[in-house]
C-alpha cells in the first residue's frame, strides 16, 4: 500500500463515521502519513502509516495517553486492549475500515 491508498481509505472510513469524529488532521510527506482524528478536545485516534516498512499504528489517545490501539510493525498485527494498551494480543491482518468499526464498537460499549 502506499500513502495515497491508506489516506483515502482512511478519510472514506472516517467520513462514514460523522458521529464519532469532529476532525481530521493528516499530514502526507512521502514515505510517510500520519495525523490524529478527533472525537473530542482531549480524545483522539492517532494514525502513522510508512510506506516502506509498512508499519502501520493506530492508537486511541485520551487526556494524553495510549488507551487503546492496532498495530502493523515486523511482529505482524497486533492490538492492545482498551484499558491495558502495554498488552500485545495477535491478531489477523484488518483493513482501515474494520479498524475505524471496531474503535466504534468499542466506543459504543464504553457508554
Amino acid at each position: 500500500m502506499d500513502i495515497q491508498t491508506f489516506s483515502a481509505e482512511l478519510l472514506v472510513a472516517i467520513n462514514e463515521r460523522p458521529d464519532l469524529f469532529r476532525r481530521v488532521v493528516l499530514q502526507n510527506e512521502a514515505p510517510i502519513a500520519e495525523g490524529r482524528a478527533y472525537i473530542s478536545d482531549d480524545r483522539f485516534l492517532s494514525f502513522y502509516f510508512n510506506e516502506r516498512t509498512g508499519t502501520t499504528v493506530f492508537a486511541l489517545i485520551d487526556k494524553n495517553e495510549r488507551i487503546w490501539g492496532i498495530d502493523r510493525k515486523k511482529r505482524g498485527w497486533h492490538l492492545h486492549p482498551l484499558g491495558k494498551p502495554q498488552e500485545h494480543r495477535d491478531i489477523e491482518p484488518v483493513t482501515i475500515g474494520e479498524i475505524i468499526d471496531l474503535l466504534a464498537q468499542m466506543l459504543l460499549a464504553e457508554g
